[in-house]
């Protein structure tokens, strides 16, 4: 295992904004974006000394990074049979499993696509173990293009206030299944980096079931737990964390979409949406929801993690939500501490 690998793995899956927190935190330096920082760190032979740390940090951010989370609440005797199965599985040999917690190169990728989904480590920790899955799915890259990018058509892109490029690009899954030594709650954290669609992570939720009885052998009752109700609950309750986007049907019979990412203010007190519910002589009804938290050690800002949930407004259902931002086990467990929490205020 190189250095190199270990930090271009890192700048492949861990978005620049996590990264850079993890990399400071490390005690090394960055610098402007991931492509720069890759380069500085690989120039600097002191870096070496920090290959342990960088790897630890990749594998924790596999474990709880960019996820679409399903929980299930297993009975006393099929969670007897997950929990000896994650203790017995054996790591199947392939390229993920020789590579880990690095990632295969990616000209190597298409072809891994026929080896379907791969066990490809498991690790054991004192309140849980996690099986890693490994698999090839496609995730769908959204380019803004400039006349740069088409120098003998110079006068014909500059006619357009935008250019979009769409790539579809072979993308490493590392999927986990979590299970705790206490309780009856597995969840499953499928990989859900930018562009990858529901429709891709629901089918991805539902081969890992099917992995998961088959290697059993027997049918497990894996419902998932719906998520729908935690969005009303969590929009509804002012001290958690900032709803930076939020979508909504009315008594007026439209739908509302509204967002401040980019200034990350609470959209609960955002004057025109106050203005808006005033106006209105029922409750709106939301459906998808971004609610972030901002996480502080010692006043220091360590990181803003977010869970989103893809409701719509024809569907009183929800199976998964999607937790984004996390650094590791701390902040992913900041996170689902909340979401259980409301879970279970009924």
């Amino acid at each position: 295992m190189s250095l190199s690998q270990v930090v271009h793995s890192m700048r492949r899956r861990i978005p620049w904004e996590v990264g850079k927190t993890i990399i400071k935190e490390i005690g090394l330096s960055t610098g402007r974006g991931w492509d720069k920082t890759a380069h500085k760190l690989l120039e600097d032979h002191l870096v070496a000394s920090k290959e342990t740390p960088l790897r630890l940090a990749l594998e924790e951010h596999i474990l709880c990074g960019e996820k679409s989370v399903r929980f299930y609440q297993l009975e006393n005797d099929d969670m007897d049979l997950i929990r000896q199965f994650s203790k017995s599985c054996e790591v199947e040999k392939s390229p993920f499993s020789e590579y880990f917690p690095n990632l295969v190169p990616e000209d190597d990728l298409s072809a891994l696509r026929p080896l379907g989904i791969n066990v490809v480590a498991v690790r054991n920790y004192p309140d849980a173990s996690a099986i890693i899955l490994g698999s090839v799915r496609s995730v769908q890259h959204r380019q803004l293009l400039t006349s740069d990018d088409f120098p003998d058509a110079t006068e014909t892109i500059e006619k357009f206030d935008e250019v979009v490029g769409m790539r579809l690009q072979h993308w490493e899954a590392l999927d986990v299944i979590w299970v705790p030594n206490t309780g009856n709650r597995v969840s499953v954290r499928v990989d859900f980096p930018p562009g990858t669609s529901h429709e891709v992570s629901d089918i991805a939720h539902n081969q890992i079931a099917h992995k998961i009885s088959n290697s059993i052998g027997k049918e497990l009752s894996f419902v998932p737990l719906d998520m729908f109700g935690l969005i009303n609950r969590i929009y509804q309750d002012s001290t958690e964390g900032r709803v930076v986007e939020l979508a909504f049907s009315t008594n007026t019979a439209s739908s509302k979409h509204e967002k401040m990412r980019l200034r990350h203010l609470d959209l609960r007190e955002e004057n025109y949406h106050v203005a808006g519910k005033n106006g209105l002589n029922a409750p709106i009804e939301p459906f998808r929801l971004a609610v972030e938290w901002d996480l502080y050690s010692a006043n220091q800002f360590l990181g803003r993690p977010e869970a989103l949930f893809l409701g719509s407004s024809r569907s009183s259902m929800l199976s998964d939500v999607i937790i984004r931002g996390c650094r590791g086990f701390s902040d992913y467990a900041n996170v689902q501490s909340r979401l259980i929490h409301h879970m279970e205020v009924v």
